[in-house]
């Protein structure tokens, strides 16, 4: 075998025994003289390809990449282009191979440097030399971003170029279901996206811990659904609280006629298609606090349209706000994500007769038919299947 060929043979067959040690787990440093091992192997083999050595045996250097070394064409292309880069910046090579430069941080050196011409290179690579030392003991994309910017520098019109691109191709999708779910999404341009984020941030609540089972991208889906609703509601939802969703209460004389008929109940769809059929669990929550306009058909054709009325007036809602200033399931939503819920459905418009429940909580309420009733010091105490739980007064 070939003296330097044996000699890195042996090496790796040292790095296996390390590796497979049963202390490994209490040696952590031996994980990272792996991954730096790995490091110095790769500048070795960046050093070889600049030499030109593998083109003198009349193969490509990626062909021998791809065959000899089972390495990808996508990852040979990128190792062929570094060693070519690191060819024409000393400065930048002699960091990896003295190991003050990751792999990963000249790989991701080498894509930024791509549009860069050769002669901004040079200009780059004496920045590298003189901050390679002082940032190999900082933070690994310190040395990136420093390139990068550079880069820019350089090329601005890419950049632009970029940008462009983000704000001409920008669009936001919503892929409706046959069930009325729907999967919403979208690019941006980065300002665009930093002003969406900062108003969904500024709505959603604080970031809470994940084992707590509420993900921040479930907190910013429900500041979208609170912007939306008090988009739509305008004028009409009251200072701190939700606003109350608009039902059209849609009844056919021939359904009063048979008890048993259930046509069920049919969202207003804003998108192509079949409107989508609301589950009796979704309609008893809008049926708790909301906005209902009875309109009466006669097959087809309208014969009736009432006046709008409100399950509880504004001022009961209020007072009930003001009573339960949050969520008194969950005890964490304020009450700007909360709807009032009919602690008997459809029974009673006072103060006592309703609660707060974010629309999550309202949902597991009606799902799993947990009912509520008051004690005597302001306690509200759920029940379901013999469990209870006491919601104290804020």
């Amino acid at each position: 075998m070939f003296a330097p060929t044996e000699t890195i043979a042996h090496a790796i067959d040292a790095a296996r025994d390390a590796a497979s040690s049963a202390e490994i787990a209490e040696r952590p440093e031996v994980l990272a003289a792996l991954l730096r091992g790995a490091d110095a192997l790769l500048a070795a083999a960046a050093q070889v390809m600049s030499g030109g050595v593998l083109a003198v045996a009349g193969r490509p250097v990626e062909h021998v990449l791809r065959h000899d070394a089972r390495v990808t064409s996508w990852d040979a292309t990128t190792l062929t282009r570094a060693a070519a880069t690191l060819e024409a910046m000393p400065a930048l090579a002699e960091a990896f191979r003295e190991g003050r430069a990751s792999w990963s941080q000249v790989r991701a050196i080498v894509t930024a440097l791509r549009p860069v011409p050769f002669a901004e290179r040079t200009r780059i690579d004496g920045i590298i030399g003189e901050h390679a030392k002082r940032l190999c003991e900082a933070d690994p994309e310190r040395l990136v971003d420093l390139v990068q910017d550079e880069a820019a520098r350089s090329r601005p019109d890419l950049a632009l170029n970029r940008e462009d691109r983000a704000i001409r191709n920008s669009f936001l999708a919503i892929q409706g279901r046959l069930d009325g779910t729907a999967t919403i999404y979208g690019e941006g341009d980065a300002l665009s996206i930093a002003a969406i984020v900062d108003a969904l941030d500024a709505v959603a609540d604080a970031p809470v811990h994940p084992d707590s089972g509420v993900s921040r991208a479930q907190q910013r889906y429900d500041a979208l659904v609170h912007i939306c609703e008090v988009t739509l509601a305008g004028e009409s939802a009251g200072a701190g609280a939700r606003p109350r969703p608009r039902l059209l209460a849609t009844v056919d004389i021939a359904a009063l006629e048979d008890d048993g008929r259930d046509d069920g109940l049919r969202l207003l769809w804003p998108l192509p298609g079949r409107r989508p059929r609301l589950s009796r669990v979704t309609r008893d929550m809008l049926m708790c606090d909301a906005t209902i306009v009875p309109i009466v058909f006669n097959g087809r054709d309208v014969i009736a349209v009432g006046d709008q009325a409100n399950m509880f007036s504004d001022k009961v809602r209020s007072a009930i706000i003001a009573r339960d200033q949050q969520c008194r399931f969950c005890s964490w939503a304020p009450a700007s994500w909360c709807d009032v819920h009919h602690l008997v459905p459809g029974k009673g418009n006072t103060v006592r007769d309703g609660c707060l429940l974010c629309r999550r909580c309202h949902r597991t309420i009606h799902r799993y038919k947990w009912t509520a009733h008051w004690l005597d010091d302001g306690a509200l105490k759920f029940e379901r299947r013999g469990k209870h739980f006491l919601s104290l007064p804020p």
